[in-house]
């Protein structure tokens, strides 16, 4: 911070800022009980499985396909264009 905010960390008055945190009071730490801590980490681990395999709907294939090669052709002028500049 003395790099970057060199006013603000001079202008820190540690007196004003101690008698501040006396009065400062935390919550207590709740303890959770064993049980529960397990019991959250599992769900967190639990995941459900992407999909692996290309479906067999030929509409969406077909679909996917199309969408690729339009991403292929939109690629491909982007660099004609940007190799005519040079």
């Amino acid at each position: 911070m003395k790099l970057f905010f060199p006013d603000l960390v001079r202008a820190i008055d540690m007196g004003a800022e101690a008698k501040r945190l006396v009065a400062v009071k935390f919550a207590p730490a709740e303890t959770a009980k064993l049980e529960d801590e397990t019991a959250s980490e599992e769900v967190a681990r639990r995941r459900s499985a992407a999909p692996t395999t290309v479906p067999n709907d030929a509409e969406v294939i077909t679909a996917l396909t199309e969408g690729n090669d339009e991403s292929r052709r939109k690629i491909r002028a982007r660099r004609r264009h940007r190799f005519k500049k040079f």
